[in-house]
């Protein structure tokens, strides 16, 4: 597991800064309305995606993960 770095912060920098770049390409834009895509596009990462990829790495490592998830948050 990679502890530094963005994954030192974020358990998922990778979905943080897809919710963020389109964030700003919509404030950018100028479409409001585009932004409702985020709520849906955050729920879905959430909790399907996010939710799987730790259940996963929790069998996976087990003590080491729940370890990691004790210390560094999900988002930021």
């Amino acid at each position: 597991m990679i502890e530094t770095g963005p994954f030192g912060w974020s358990r998922n920098p990778i979905y943080l800064s897809m919710m963020l770049v389109f964030i700003g390409i919509c404030l950018i834009a100028n479409a409001p309305m585009a932004l409702l895509f985020a709520v849906p596009a955050y729920l879905a990462l959430r909790y399907y995606v996010i939710a799987r990829e730790e259940a996963y790495l929790t069998r996976r490592f087990k003590e080491q993960y729940t370890s990691y998830q004790a210390r560094v948050r999900r988002w930021f």
